[in-house]
């Protein structure tokens, strides 16, 4: 699979996962979790170049939906 309909596959997963959850408590609760798999993924594994980028560009998005979010509460 090419990296970059991954990338938009991933990030297109997270905003349907978030539609359906009803506060924004649980959005952020399942953003953190994503967020978690990722960086235990980045851990664990040995990866190429292009995988870690691939990876860090997801965190950074996924990141940036959780502030956006965070941002809501306040």
């Amino acid at each position: 699979m090419d990296q970059a309909y991954e990338f938009k596959y991933v990030l297109e997963f997270a905003h349907q996962v978030l539609k359906n959850e009803k506060t924004k408590e649980d959005k952020i609760l399942i953003l953190d979790f994503m967020l978690d798999v990722i960086r235990e993924d980045l851990k664990s594994q040995k990866l190429e170049d292009n995988s870690l980028d691939f990876r860090i560009g997801v965190i950074y998005e996924i990141s940036k939906m959780k502030h956006h979010i965070e941002q809501e509460l306040t």
